[in-house]
């Protein structure tokens, strides 16, 4: 069984491990128990507890990008690449890049304004009291 885990980073579900154990089915699963359909290529998967499974002939060759619906949203979902029955990690794209960059800067900015009322609520308490 090939095994693939997709843990939420940056509001996306990034593929942070892939297993391969043997064998020609696969299993993909989520860091939360989510509940819904799991779209690969052509082929529905259901999603239940964070967990799908399926044959991995019926995946393809190439990139795959899956889609899944939970309720009435998609979320967005790493692609992984299938060659001759292995799944590797697709390679990192620029738009990741982007968004960790985005990211990183607003927790910069956030970190910095945390900081800025550490520094007030310091000087409040290093105030000589006054009777």
């Amino acid at each position: 069984m090939k095994t693939i885990i997709y843990k939420k980073r940056l509001g996306e579900y990034e593929c942070t491990k892939i297993t391969d154990s043997g064998g020609d089915r696969f299993k993909m699963v989520f860091d939360e128990p989510l509940d819904g359909k799991l779209t690969v290529g052509e082929e529905i998967f259901t999603l239940a507890g964070g967990v799908a499974t399926g044959l991995v002939s019926s995946l393809g060759e190439g990139e795959i990008r899956p889609k899944l619906y939970c309720g009435a949203q998609s979320v967005p979902i790493e692609s992984f690449i299938v060659n001759g029955g292995n799944i590797h990690p697709a390679r990192v794209d620029d738009g990741y890049v982007r968004r960790l960059a985005e990211f990183c800067s607003a927790l910069s900015n956030r970190v910095g304004e945390l900081e800025k009322q550490m520094e007030a609520a310091n000087e409040k308490i290093d105030q000589p009291l006054k009777f």
